[in-house]
């Protein structure tokens, strides 16, 4: 298992206006036949375990926290889940417009732009870009 020190860049496109927020983390990963990422996200006092599963030319992203989410993303296909609560939960879909991954030596970039829908309506636009570094 590595360690990797993990840059988390995310873009949301809503209602006409764009927030970017950057984020940084330890994660380690585990290589087999697909590569696991794994990284701890924290707000205030609640923490989410994100897993990350890398294919070829798909990712898929566990969230479990005070809300659980398992997303889907591979170019040109919809996904549809939900984002589940405590005491309820929401149905979503995603379209994913592209997954890129690039892998040198020690480091890793992982890029997702995906479009967000409720009711077959899109509500948001995302871009997510992962940046991921062997811990010297």
């Amino acid at each position: 298992m590595r360690k990797l020190e993990l840059t988390l860049t995310s873009k949301i496109e809503q209602d006409g206006e764009e927030e970017i927020q950057q984020s940084n983390y330890l994660a380690t990963m585990k290589s087999g036949r697909k590569k696991f990422i794994q990284y701890e996200e924290r707000l205030d006092q609640d923490t989410t375990d994100v897993v990350l599963v890398i294919g070829d030319q798909s990712v898929r992203m566990n969230r479990s926290g005070q809300m659980n989410v398992k997303l889907l993303f591979e170019p040109g296909h919809y996904y549809e889940t939900f984002y589940h609560y405590t005491s309820y939960k929401i149905p979503i879909k995603i379209y994913t417009h592209d997954v890129l991954i690039k892998q040198r030596e020690n480091e890793s970039v992982i890029e997702i732009k995906y479009d967000l829908y409720e009711r077959d309506e899109i509500i948001s636009n995302h871009h997510i870009l992962f940046q991921l570094k062997e811990q010297s």
